[in-house]
């Protein structure tokens, strides 16, 4: 009884280190926000950061991946969460200037949460035909033309009723995809999914 205890107690421990990341929970941004800070420099420049799922089934987080210039070369770095670790790989291409930026520390990860609240709130109030929504793919970029902070993301969904449907755009069987994006006002547009007429 004691060793099953014990036991329990060592794999409940050892699953505590890697904090699950599920984007449209406020449980899943805190652990965000954890791991960027824990994992990566919130003082670093970056154009862009991208958050990439397990697959196109899993609404958990498994790969996220930031994107900067320095030293005249175009870099790209990436916390994988299955492996644990960060990789730095070598930068392969030139950069003949140094591109508009924004530190970690800035990015505003609270947005995440509401940008998918409303998306899936034109999605419901355009058809009743969807159910199970969840965030697939996550980008933050600033825009190199304008220094706007742009968002955009993919919503899958289950499509409840049975006959063909006029929105989203189907995966496999009953699964759908949305795209949405912010506009230069800041303001979140479907790109993809809901205009049909």
């Amino acid at each position: 009884m004691t060793i099953s205890i014990i036991m329990l107690l060592l794999l409940t421990n050892c699953g505590s280190g890697n904090s699950e990341i599920v984007l449209h929970t406020q449980e899943g941004i805190d652990n965000l926000n954890k791991l960027l800070e824990n994992e990566f420099d919130l003082e670093k420049e970056i154009t862009s950061l991208s958050i990439s799922n397990q697959n196109s089934y899993s609404p958990k987080v498994d790969q996220i991946s930031i994107f900067f210039t320095e030293d005249n070369m175009k870099d790209m770095w990436f916390y994988s969460i299955t492996t644990s670790k960060l990789h730095k790989p070598e930068p392969k291409e030139k950069s003949d200037y140094q591109p508009k930026s924004l530190k970690i520390k800035d990015l505003n990860t609270a947005k995440i949460l509401a940008n998918y609240k409303e998306a899936v709130a034109m999605i419901t109030n355009t058809t009743d035909e969807f159910a199970n929504f969840y965030l697939n793919g996550y980008n933050i970029q600033v825009n190199q033309d304008s220094d706007i902070i742009e968002h955009s993301f993919n919503v899958f969904t289950e499509k409840t009723k049975n006959g063909v449907s006029y929105y989203g755009k189907r995966l496999v069987e009953n699964k759908f995809k949305f795209s949405f994006g912010t506009d230069k006002s800041g303001k979140l547009i479907c790109t993809d999914g809901l205009d049909v007429f």
